[in-house]
């Protein structure tokens, strides 16, 4: 824990800002953990997106927690999916569903073919579409799959860091990009990646490793991290792929695509694991 907070001293410092009242911002937004202090308004929200990743490092440690947890008391029987499922639930209610929702308005807007304006509007409609079902569908399968794979080869210790680099892919999402809306939720991010802030967050996300690494004691070597810096490359041309896709359907990123790259990338990550690591 003392390694995390020095990971935000550390952002803190480069940024000119005091770490813990931008980093609770960014934690309160990205996921359903409140924590009562008055930070009031922040209005330069958007330098936050470094602690992205050092939010998915608390999240992933939560997961491990879950897992453990629920393997305990499902403890002596074949559970694998159950306890895959578990975790995925247990991860839906951290974040809200915030990312899963906008993955499924994404390929509701996307995959209806109509002009920008009206993927636009299909996006914004809170009720899912066929396509967005479909999508949500093999997403899931595809995640308690993945997920139930590495418990089964006793690798779940790797399911720390798929959201440290899903959260990555998002801040890779906002770097150098325009908003497709003219007002949007995640108007406050895109486009406000600056190259110093990339690197930042690039280097949260080893230093996040590193610190988990000691935390919780897990004997990795010089893997762990040569697979991390793997798949960081392998998420930023993801990345850079669903920018390419998004501008030539609605010209631009919206706050749903940040969600749906997070989720995407997870599912990656998962399973670029599994192929590095067979």
């Amino acid at each position: 824990m003392k390694a995390l907070i020095v990971i935000i001293w550390i952002g803190a410092r480069e940024l000119g800002e005091v770490p813990s009242m931008r980093f609770i911002s960014i934690l309160q937004f990205l996921t359903r953990i409140s924590i009562k202090k008055d930070i009031g308004y922040d209005p330069h929200m958007e330098r936050g997106i470094v602690y992205f990743p050092v939010v998915g490092a608390i999240i992933g440690l939560i997961l491990f927690v879950g897992f453990r947890v629920f393997n305990w008391i499902f403890s002596g029987i074949d559970n694998i999916y159950l306890l895959a499922t578990l975790i995925l639930i247990l991860e839906l209610i951290i974040t809200g569903g915030l990312h899963m929702d906008g993955f499924g308005d994404t390929f509701d807007g996307f995959f209806s073919y109509r002009s920008k304006d009206r993927i636009l509007e299909i996006m914004r409609d809170p009720r899912l579409g066929t396509n967005g079902i479909l999508a949500i569908v093999a997403l899931v399968v595809l995640k308690i799959v993945a997920m139930a794979t590495l418990i089964h080869y006793n690798m779940a210790v790797y399911l720390i860091f798929m959201p440290i680099v899903g959260r990555l892919a998002g801040v890779f999402l906002t770097y150098k990009t325009r908003p497709a809306r003219e007002n949007g939720m995640g108007n406050m991010f895109i486009g406000k990646c600056s190259t110093s802030a990339l690197v930042l967050a690039s280097l949260f996300t080893a230093l996040s490793a590193i610190a988990i690494e000691y935390l919780i004691g897990f004997n990795t070597y010089i893997f762990i991290y040569l697979y991390l810096i793997g798949s960081m490359v392998l998420i930023f041309v993801l990345s850079r792929l669903l920018i390419s896709l998004s501008y030539r359907r609605i010209d631009g990123i919206t706050g749903d695509l940040l969600g749906c790259v997070i989720e995407i990338s997870e599912v990656v990550f998962l399973i670029y694991i599994l192929i590095v690591m067979r």
